[in-house]
């Protein structure tokens, strides 16, 4: 589940943090030229899809269907 309002949840079981969640290196290593609106898209969806391994990677054995942090 990626950022946004959620509406509803049944049986969640929430995982609650109140420092930010980022990590400290991400897979872009150096400088990105970023031509168009495009390829930000992409840049930005990559970047994100990275973030939730770490996360799923992280927290889902903690068995939880949601992640609350601070920004």
């Amino acid at each position: 589940m990626s950022s946004g309002e959620i509406k509803k949840i049944t049986k969640a079981k929430v995982a609650v943090f109140t420092c930010a969640l980022d990590i400290s290196q991400t897979e872009t290593k150096g400088t990105v030229l970023i031509r168009n609106a495009d390829e930000m898209l992409n840049f930005t969806r990559d970047e994100e899809k990275h973030l939730e391994k770490v996360i799923d990677s992280h927290y889902l054995p903690l068995t939880a269907t949601y992640v609350l942090t601070s920004s």
